[in-house]
């Protein structure tokens, strides 16, 4: 199974890419997948706190749906677009 994830802002800049893709064995979970993403160490402070939480900061999209539940069940070829929010002035 083949999902797509695409980095905005700040993640895409730490990151260095502006997409990826991650293929699993079964289905995955959202949070199957912040996983695989946090294994890049500039990246894991942005999805997850010091307490192994999710950052209330990370915005995580499917097809337009704001996702906070990390047990949702991903389908193969999910886009999927993580991304922090923005401000300033």
């Amino acid at each position: 199974m083949r999902i797509n994830v695409y980095y905005w802002n700040q993640l895409r800049s730490v990151r260095g890419v502006a997409d990826e893709q991650f293929d699993f064995d079964g289905e995955p979970t959202v949070a199957d997948l912040l996983q695989r993403v946090a294994q890049h160490e500039d990246t894991k402070p942005m999805i997850f706190d010091s307490a192994a939480n999710i950052s209330p900061w990370l915005l995580i999209d499917r097809g337009g749906v704001m996702i906070r539940d990390l047990t949702v069940a991903l389908a193969d070829g999910d886009e999927i677009r993580l991304s922090m929010p923005i401000s300033g002035g």
